[in-house]
């Protein structure tokens, strides 16, 4: 028996061994035939983040996580509700809009160890990640109608950009501003 596991692990360490290995981010490929400005800015906070961890682009040569956008599911899903079809891969990710289909790929990240702190701040975790459990059922958020409040009656970092209109970089930051605020799911 002490022979067996010796081998065992000799062939393991010499990548012999056709033990199945976990299935990371940056194995996953994303399948969508919707090409609406959300889901574009969601798979390439997806890209970044595999990115930041791994130092390489997705390989795109693992498991599927095909995206599907239907309209048809509005008044089960909401606006902003999901559902992963399975909770491992290949699984689909459904929602009823553009925004449902941004949230469960945010989800995934944030599963994954990915933390928006602020729009110029993001912890990524080192190395590559192993695909998290996937929740299943319809996600949806607490509360379905949502928002935040930006007080600009004192100096604070986005008061410049927001107020003063022709500011250098402006634009540049109100931008990232709104996609941490989709990122974080607000």
């Amino acid at each position: 028996m002490r022979v067996l596991f010796c081998f065992s692990t000799l062939l393991c360490l010499l990548g012999c061994y056709d033990e199945p290995q976990p299935s990371t981010l940056a194995d996953m490929r994303i399948e969508s035939d919707a090409d609406r400005l959300t889901i574009r800015h969601a798979l390439t906070a997806f890209e970044e983040a595999v990115v930041a961890m791994t130092g390489q682009m997705p390989s795109g040569g693992g498991e599927v996580l095909t995206v599907r956008v239907d309209p048809g599911l509005i008044s089960e899903f909401g606006a902003s509700g999901f559902a992963f079809s399975a909770p491992n891969l290949p699984a689909d990710l459904t929602a009823a809009t553009e925004v449902g289909v941004a949230n469960g790929l945010y989800t995934l990240l944030h599963m994954a160890g990915v933390i928006y702190l602020h729009p110029e701040q993001t912890h990524y975790p080192d190395g590559a990640v192993s695909i998290p459990t996937l929740p299943t059922g319809i996600q949806k958020p607490d509360f379905e109608i949502r928002g935040f409040h930006e007080h600009t009656q004192h100096p604070i970092i986005m008061s410049d950009y927001l107020l003063v209109p022709d500011i250098d970089g402006g634009r540049a930051a109100v931008s990232r501003y709104l996609r941490w605020l989709a990122r974080t799911r607000q």
